[in-house]
């Protein structure tokens, strides 16, 4: 990569986007019409491209890659982000605005501003404001350039922000122009695209006259707000943008609409410390999203899938651990199901990639007055153990895994002779496999799903004998139910 601190992801990324499947459907389509009427069957190609054409140019847009321009509309509240600077001129004077209304922001920072302005960049630190990647110099034509170059202009940006302790997670692209080789090069980064819903049209405060009030005509709760903290083309504009700035925070109070940290707004973390040199793609995913998954899982479309498979396990969970048991937990999460398991078992070790959901486990383990939990952070396919355990769990975990036949393998080894291994996945089917699409769209890895029969060829290689299977959620002749439930016992 270039530089010592900067991460690594492990390429086992899935880059699928709306843009890809349209392309394959515009195809399809045209194949299909060449056969009724050849001069048509160019038409769905040109609607396809025009789709390509405009949108770069739509900063809400998604159909190149997963973009986040707004938070949660239920959220009477609003973010501030800043772009292109840090300016001498003008950061401080926005940073004594913020500090006097405290008020937290998020200034998307070119690489070359930062490195001559390090100073400022500290000072923006010190005040509790966050920081996201605006490119290096702001070339105005960086999203219409190769993926090699994309990549090696966003990977200076990180670090000349790598030499503050920091790593951002956030990229705002140049002007919020998007394009088909932005979704590769943030997952080889782990970083994600925050763009914008509410703007002044102030072309680089170019044309601040009456900014405040454009915004304050059109902005909405859950808007992320677009502001720049440059130079106006007069330099003696600065206390009139200035003015404009303190009047939209003022104009916001009096429509009773709070002002909060990007992150709070989006649930999706803007920046964090060096990291590791080498991190996955689902770690640096649900590090990212900790901090808001059990509300993502509470209030989206997968909620009722998680609410059948906990009603469905936490009710069998009694009669498969004792209260002696030493039991194993892998993929443990938020701790969902970490919280029932340790008030029944004696001991329990819960592993899981991510370390900010382990954070947030260890709050509810805390809360719940537990101290018979070890939390691990690790790769659950990698990791290794001391002990052994009489019982082995994970749930909805094992999608995760490049080569189940090995971690099984690997498991047998950990588990006590007549000891328990009680885990569910995804069932292979037509339903899950447009899951396994929408997931990849969103988190950019393809999930595994297995068939019974390969499930219970796995165990019996191993060692261990399968005591009970089945299958739940939409569960049909067609669908044959999306996950499998599986408890078998080590001979």
């Amino acid at each position: 990569m270039g530089a010592a601190n900067s991460v690594k992801i492990s390429k086992n990324y899935f880059p699928l986007s709306p843009f890809h499947l349209a392309g394959i459907g515009a195809v399809q389509l045209a194949v299909i019409i060449l056969f009724f009427e050849f001069r048509f069957a160019v038409i769905p190609i040109l609607f396809f491209l025009a789709v390509c054409g405009v949108a770069p140019f739509l900063p809400g847009s998604g159909f190149f890659l997963p973009v986040t321009s707004r938070g949660s509309r239920k959220k009477k509240a609003i973010a501030l982000t800043f772009d292109d600077g840090p300016d001498p001129s003008v950061t401080p004077e926005v940073m004594k605005l913020l500090s006097k209304y405290s008020i937290q922001a998020t200034f998307f920072v070119t690489g070359k501003n930062a490195s001559r302005n390090p100073e400022i960049i500290h000072e923006i630190l010190n005040q509790g404001h966050t920081i996201g990647n605006h490119s290096y110099d702001h070339d105005p034509v960086l999203m219409f350039r190769s993926k090699n170059e994309l990549y090696q202009d966003i990977v200076k940006t990180q670090q000349v922000l790598s030499g503050f302790s920091i790593n951002a997670y956030a990229f705002r692209p140049p002007a919020g122009i998007t394009n088909p080789r932005l979704r590769k090069v943030l997952l080889e980064l782990g970083m994600h695209c925050i763009n914008f819903s509410c703007r002044a049209f102030d072309a680089g405060n170019r044309r601040i006259t009456s900014l405040a009030v454009k915004i304050l005509r059109k902005v909405k709760s859950g808007d992320i707000i677009l502001l720049h903290d440059i130079s106006p083309l007069n330099k003696n504009d600065i206390n009139k943008l200035l003015n404009e700035f303190e009047e939209l925070i003022s104009g916001l109070k009096e429509k009773k609409i709070d002002i909060i940290p990007l992150a709070d707004l989006t649930g999706k973390e803007i920046m964090g410390k060096i990291p590791v040199k080498h991190v996955s793609t689902v770690q640096s995913y649900y590090n990212q999203y900790a901090f808001s998954y059990d509300e993502i899982q509470a209030n989206s479309g997968v909620r009722k899938a998680r609410n059948i498979e906990f009603q469905i396990v936490s009710s069998k969970l009694p009669d498969i651990i004792k209260q002696s048991d030493n039991v194993l937990e892998l993929g443990s999460g938020t701790g969902m199901y970490t919280i029932p398991i340790a008030k029944i078992c004696s001991k329990l070790t819960a592993v899981d990639i991510s370390c900010n959901m382990l954070k947030i486990a260890k709050n509810k383990i805390k809360s719940e007055k537990l101290t018979n939990v070890h939390l691990i952070s690790a790769d659950i396919e990698n990791c290794s153990f001391k002990e052994k355990y009489d019982v082995i769990c994970s749930f909805s975990s094992f999608e995760y895994v490049k080569d189940i036949k090995g971690m099984i393998k690997l498991l047998s080894g950990y588990i006590k002779p007549g000891g328990l291994l009680y885990f569910t996945t995804a069932n292979r089917s037509l339903l899950r496999f447009f899951t396994q699409i929408g997931n990849a769209i969103i988190q950019g890895v393809w999930l595994r799903s297995y068939s019974k029969n390969d499930i219970l060829k796995t165990l019996d290689t191993a060692g261990i004998e399968v005591l009970k299977t089945s299958t739940f959620l939409c569960k049909s002749f067609i669908t044959k139910g999306m996950i499998i439930e599986i408890l078998a016992v080590k001979k």
